[in-house]
């Protein structure tokens, strides 16, 4: 049976159980008893934890070849900079301005000036942008959680998550 095919299959058997459970008083040991013998659903929660595992091995392999690819990377437009650099050189030395090869036009432009700034203190407020307000939700988070009460803000009730430790 397909992997996914036996997981529902168990899955279902499992709603079935607790269909059947639903008004009777059983303590959590023997629930996940009569679980644990009626289905699988501990082997497939496994077989999923172990496909979880495989993708992470996956992620990181990923990442790390980007991280590889990104250093290649910087290091060819290192490179094409440089050569860009030796032809504005050549050029700028012996005087040719314009010159067309079989695939491009090469040509030595003017650039426009551009700002530098020597000490941003002494340059006045009217050149500076001020940026929106940002909610800070961890300082929010804080006060609520100390008693706070906050016009506009409540804390949720949470939620569930899955925690899987790897030892």
């Amino acid at each position: 049976m397909r992997l996914y095919a036996k997981i529902k299959n168990e899955f279902n058997k499992f709603d079935q159980i607790m269909e059947v459970v639903s008004g009777e008083e059983l303590s959590q040991s023997d629930l996940l008893n009569l679980i644990e013998g009626e289905t699988e659903i501990k082997d497939c929660i496994f077989i999923l934890d172990e496909l979880i595992l495989e993708k992470e091995v996956y992620i990181e392999a990923v990442k790390l070849k980007i991280e590889t690819l990104k250093a290649r990377l910087n290091r060819i437009e290192s490179s094409r900079d440089s050569l860009r650099d030796v032809i504005l050189a050549a050029m700028d030395k012996s005087g040719i301005k314009s010159l067309i090869t079989p695939t491009s036009t090469i040509t030595i432009k003017n650039t426009p000036p551009k700002v530098v700034v020597n000490d941003e203190s002494k340059i006045p407020a009217k050149y500076f942008i001020t940026q929106d307000p940002k909610l800070d939700k961890r300082l929010l988070a804080n006060d609520l959680a100390e008693g706070g009460d906050i016009d506009g803000v409540v804390m949720s009730n949470g939620g569930i998550t899955l925690q899987v430790k790897r030892t």
